[in-house]
């Protein structure tokens, strides 16, 4: 009888020695997933300040790159994302399908073109800005005639990108329009108006957490002898 339970108390050991040595095996947390990155110009020269976005259909990161020219996101969830930068004088530059693995801190390297001369970055970009959103309005914008101002009754469709969901408004006395209930994920937007010519479709994300404002679309009557010239 003592034989036995010596033997029992040798297999107990030797489990707890096993339970243990198992334990010490597994790692004990995760290395976080991640993006960084610089922003260059052309030339090779750092961008400070440069606006950066990390857009996903659940919300819209955004930071600044310091001096160096450099940006990081961390503690991502493991997914495709979009990584747009934008700065004042440069062509927004935007990073589709974006893919960042599990325990992974990807790199990355953005240049940036300058952008025409001569005339306003409103008027040459449609840019998008992203607040934290509080009701049910997912999307707000404006519609305006290229030389006179809003233009109301024009028509402006969102289109998901996998083309199974469409969405329509009516721009306002003052050009505006309003999405609610639009389900997260891209789309392309475009405007359309009796008498203009239609306008490029604009891609466009709608976001969980954020509500998206755009700057003013403008959009060009079919006859128009009037042009702007940018040098």
């Amino acid at each position: 009888m003592r034989k036995a339970s010596q033997n029992l108390s040798v297999l107990v050991v030797l489990l707890l020695t096993v339970t243990i040595h198992l334990c010490f095996s597994c790692p004990t947390s995760a290395d976080p997933s991640g993006i960084e990155g610089v922003v260059l110009d052309e030339l090779g020269a750092v961008i400070p300040d440069s606006s950066v976005r990390l857009i996903s259909p659940e919300s819209v990161r955004q930071t600044l790159t310091d001096q160096a020219g450099k940006f990081m996101f961390g503690d991502l969830p493991a997914g495709n994302y979009e990584l747009q930068v934008l700065h004042l004088g440069f062509k927004p530059e935007i990073v589709n399908k974006l893919i960042v693995p599990a325990n992974y801190t990807h790199p990355i390297s953005i240049t940036l073109h300058l952008a025409a001369t001569g005339c306003p970055a409103s008027m040459q970009f449609v840019s998008a800005s992203y607040n934290p959103r509080s009701g049910k309005e997912n999307l707000t914008g404006l519609v305006h005639d290229l030389f006179d101002g809003p233009l109301r009754g024009a028509t402006v469709t969102l289109i998901s990108q996998d083309a199974k969901r469409t969405y329509d408004k009516k721009a306002g006395p003052d050009g505006e329009f309003h999405f609610e209930g639009v389900v997260p994920g891209k789309y392309y937007l475009e405007v359309t108006a009796a008498g203009y010519s239609e306008s490029d479709k604009l891609p466009i994300w709608i976001v969980r957490d954020n509500v998206t404002r755009l700057t003013p679309i403008y959009i060009q009557k079919k006859r128009e002898s009037r042009v702007i010239i940018c040098r």
